[in-house]
């Protein structure tokens, strides 16, 4: 929580700079799962912050902020690039559940499939089958 007051902050400190909008970049995953959590806090914490919101995956989120696009980028990957500072603002898990033969995981390339992928080559899984689930909709 003091994270996300400090990224609400940083907000507040866009719209006060004269800017009319702050322009979110938010990933595949955080739209589904988290950003109506966000908005919502957004809109109780100081009603008057106008925004907009594009939806890409991960790595079209930190090039949108490289080309001042967006001005606040909300991803799951830990992608690093020189000229965008990161802070985390949650921790999240990925659990195993049923048989190890088949898995079900996102497409490559999304931040849910990266992180399978990661956790693959960490606990020397090798799936029998792979389902992938293209969620870009």
């Amino acid at each position: 929580m003091d994270d996300w007051h400090d990224i609400n902050t940083e907000i507040k400190d866009l719209q006060t700079n004269e800017q009319s909008h702050v322009r979110f970049g938010i990933s595949q995953t955080v739209s589904r799962i988290m950003f109506a959590k966000i908005a919502n806090q957004i809109s109780v914490s100081d009603p008057t912050i106008h925004y907009d919101v594009m939806v890409s995956n991960s790595e079209g989120v930190l090039s949108q902020l490289e080309e001042y696009k967006i001005d606040l980028g909300i991803i799951e990957k830990p992608l690093v690039t020189q000229n965008v500072r990161r802070t985390s603002i949650g921790k999240d898990q990925l659990v195993k559940a049923g048989p190890t033969g088949t898995w079900i995981t996102r497409e490559p390339g999304s931040g849910i499939g990266y992180y399978t992928e990661q956790y693959f080559r960490e606990a020397d899984i090798h799936p029998d089958r792979l389902i992938h689930v293209n969620n870009s909709g």
